[in-house]
């Protein structure tokens, strides 16, 4: 799919945001992840905030998620909870 339907995604769950007071949102469901960015693979998270979108992932999918994923930054972790507190 193209960019533009995933980026538009994007847009309307930042809207859902701020129409619920939230400042970000963590997802960690698969389907989720596809709809949003059109990732295929496994071992992600997805954080989004207002201004930004993240594709949290292993070493083991970070060639793929380059090759598939263009509507957001795509970040190789080692540690989670360290690159979560580096982009939050």
């Amino acid at each position: 799919m193209e960019n533009k339907l995933y980026k538009k995604r994007q847009e309307r769950l930042r809207t859902f945001l701020k129409e619920g007071s939230l400042d970000s949102i963590i997802i960690f469901g698969f389907c989720n992840i596809y709809y949003l960015t059109g990732f295929r693979g496994g071992g992600c998270i997805y954080f989004q905030d207002d201004k930004r979108a993240y594709l949290l992932l292993n070493s083991l999918y970070i060639s793929q998620a380059k090759s598939e994923v263009n509507s957001c930054e795509i970040i190789e972790y080692k540690n989670l909870e360290e690159s979560l507190n580096d982009i939050t």
